[in-house]
């Protein structure tokens, strides 16, 4: 068995840096194209993505021998669901990491000891060169009978299940340690730092889930649960919606979640799913202050001459190059559907409904919808 022993520093200062922004970036209407027929509500399933990142978890080259590790595999290694990861059970106070006390005035700091699978991690990273000098021995406390060593710039934990990963001080660190390290939702990494994202922006996978870090600065985010999933259906970073500029944020008093992209956000109930909204059509939803529910699907660029579609909860939004974005509901939206959209003889909608001495009008590229409000019919008038 080798055993390296390097003279450590008994002094760390741990801060705790956890930051949410919460900007919400608008890109032009553009995705996925999908069926040329008449809009429908989307299935209620989230599909799984083939995102760049992978469930690639290395091996570890042998326990830690500073004790010996207790417990099996994790019983799994969860993808994000849709529900919300249970609260943290959190280890023991005196088993969670901490750094060294201070040495008293005039006594030599003492040697640490850097071995087994901890130690071959440490000896690949680069050792003190890239890590910094121990800052402790190994402390094999961690759930599932995992084990974990501090260092100058960051931490290396390991498990029989996961094998050794670095978890450095930066975003990631800050990050892990605010969600509880491997006691809470995120368990253990999984992979070292990734800094092969659009642009140079980093991500880290956990068992849990993966954080990321946009390049441009700012703390390590972590979209999951339904959120997660459809972000993961949408291709993580590298996907139209880019990387996340803040952590999902829930509703007091309510099931609705959302979360912020650069290129739109991601909003989620019980009731309706995680759905997309960008572009155009997201902007006009926000105008029109989220009167119109929730999102049913991701938009559709399917309509003719390119045009795009949405539903929510209380409408369908339209948007074309030549007519603009406008929401079509109720009465007026029956109507237009029975003439086949904008595949039929109207075209796109060029207002949204507005009202007139006997209900409400809505103008069309090739007539308008009259809707009575005593009898409830519509009227077609034509160009």
């Amino acid at each position: 068995m080798r055993v390296t022993t390097v003279r450590g520093h008994r002094s760390a200062l741990r801060v705790l840096s956890a930051c949410a922004l919460g900007a919400v970036l608008w890109g032009g209407p553009s995705g996925p194209a999908s069926a040329t027929t008449a809009p429908s509500p989307p299935p209620s399933d989230v599909a799984t993505a083939t995102a760049s990142p992978t469930d690639t978890a290395g091996a570890a080259t042998g326990a830690p021998t500073r004790e010996a590790p207790t417990g099996g595999a994790p019983t799994e290694s969860a993808s994000p669901s849709e529900s919300t990861p249970p609260a943290p059970t959190a280890a023991p106070t005196e088993s969670a990491p901490t750094t060294a006390a201070a040495s008293p005035t005039g006594t030599p700091p003492p040697d640490y000891v850097v071995r087994g699978a901890i130690g071959a991690k440490y000896a690949a990273d680069g050792g003190a060169s890239a890590l910094g000098e121990p800052l402790g021995n190994e402390v094999c406390t961690g759930p599932r009978g995992g084990c974990y060593q501090w260092f100058a710039e960051g931490l290396i934990w390991w498990s029989p299940a996961t094998g050794a990963h670095t978890v450095r001080n930066d975003g990631f660190r800050f990050r892990y340690e605010l969600e509880n390290w491997a006691w809470g939702p995120l368990g253990y990494p999984l992979w070292d730092i990734e800094c092969s994202a659009p642009g140079g922006g980093c991500y880290q996978r956990f068992e849990g889930g993966i954080l990321w870090k946009d390049p441009s600065g700012g703390p390590a985010t972590w979209p999951h649960g339904g959120i997660g999933a459809r972000y993961a259906a949408l291709n993580w970073a590298w996907g139209p919606l880019g990387y996340p500029t803040g952590d999902e944020q829930c509703y007091p008093g309510s099931t609705t979640c959302w979360e912020p992209f650069r290129g739109g956000s991601i909003w989620w109930s019980p009731s309706t799913g995680a759905h997309m909204v960008r572009g155009a059509i997201g902007s006009a939803w926000i105008a029109d202050g989220w009167d119109l529910g929730l999102p049913l699907q991701d938009e559709q660029c399917s309509g003719p001459r390119g045009g795009c579609y949405q539903w929510f909860q209380g409408a369908v939004y339209w948007w074309s190059s030549g007519s603009g974005t406008h929401y079509v509901k109720g009465g007026i939206k029956a109507a237009y559907e029975r003439l086949n959209w904008a595949w039929g003889g109207l075209g796109y909608p060029l207002t949204n409904e507005y009202a007139v001495s006997t209900g409400y009008r809505q103008d069309f590229q090739g007539g308008s919808i009259v809707w009575d409000r005593r009898s409830g019919a519509t009227t077609v008038l034509w160009r």
